[in-house]
């Protein structure tokens, strides 16, 4: 079921106001094709149990400080190696290990847990004949991007709370990122999925939201600078009975992690980490047992 269907039967007015700005914030997916269990999972983590899951958070500092700079301190404070700008080729099994080719080298490691996007699988797992039911699924996924556009003005923007619904004419989401450690004047507008009349220059985007947000906040002046970055394919479409691999065991001494790995949330942080959890606890269990 999609979640347009789930919602037919709620006033206009709250779908557009409510249900499918939360649906597109979520599942970065249009509700006319989103799935509405995966939508009903993310409603019922933040709604349904305890009043701080529903809490909105922001972080002061860049989410590369925030988590993998305090992740890869953790693995080499423990004595493991983080190697970065290094890119794998290929990954296979052999009877007693897992070979990573690196540009004209072959790496050899006890197990290796693949944590990449689900479009970089096909390249990486052509040689592993164990990831052919995964990359079957994977290569029936669509994808949605995320547009971003940064705005410089020459004053604090005049909103109270850092994050701010837009009217979608272009811009989705107002984050004031003087609000979070960032400059005064500094405005980053989000767009989400693929929008009608998105498909522009950047140059004409960010003229755009600029003059959506002198509209809905008047009084600001000509931005100093406009920056606008696209991720294509920033999250796999969270399609309504769209089959996803698990993550765990994808082969002797090798798994598989990553958002869309993760069956019961769509492509988001939590996701990401669940998943990659699972992994790691797969990979512990047959450590374990083949250490008998």
């Amino acid at each position: 079921m999609t979640a347009a269907t789930l919602l037919e039967d709620q006033p206009q007015a709250v779908i557009d106001a409510l249900w499918e700005p939360l649906c597109i914030a979520t599942l970065n997916t249009p509700i006319a094709v989103a799935s509405a269990k995966i939508f009903l999972n993310v409603l019922a983590a933040a709604f349904a149990s305890r009043a701080r899951d529903s809490n909105i958070l922001f972080p002061r500092v860049d989410l590369s400080t925030l988590f993998p700079d305090a992740a890869a301190a953790y693995v080499a404070d423990r004595g493991g190696e983080i190697r970065m700008g290094t890119t794998i080729a290929a990954v296979s099994t052999t009877d007693d290990c897992i070979l990573l080719t690196t540009g004209y080298h072959e790496e050899r490691f006890a197990a290796a847990v693949v944590a990449v996007g689900p479009h970089q699988l096909e390249a990486l797992l052509e040689s592993a004949p164990a990831a052919a039911q995964v990359l079957a699924k994977v290569r029936a996924f669509t994808y949605e991007p995320i547009l971003t556009a940064y705005l410089q003005y020459g004053r604090a923007l005049p909103i109270s709370q850092p994050m701010l619904k837009l009217d979608g004419s272009p811009g989705q989401w107002l984050i004031d990122r003087g609000q979070l450690a960032g400059p005064p004047g500094l405005a980053s507008v989000m767009i989400s999925t693929e929008q009608a009349g998105t498909r522009k220059t950047h140059d004409v985007l960010a003229h755009a939201i600029d003059a959506q947000l002198r509209r809905s906040l008047p009084g600001l002046s000509a931005p100093s600078w406009m920056q606008v970055i696209s991720e294509r394919r920033a999250t796999y479409a969270c399609i309504a009975g769209l089959a996803r691999p698990t993550a765990g065991i994808l082969a002797a001494r090798m798994y598989i992690a990553g958002d869309y790995t993760y069956g019961e949330f769509p492509a988001t942080l939590e996701a990401a980490t669940r998943s990659g959890v699972a992994a790691a606890r797969a990979l512990l269990k047959e450590s374990r047992q083949g250490a008998r």
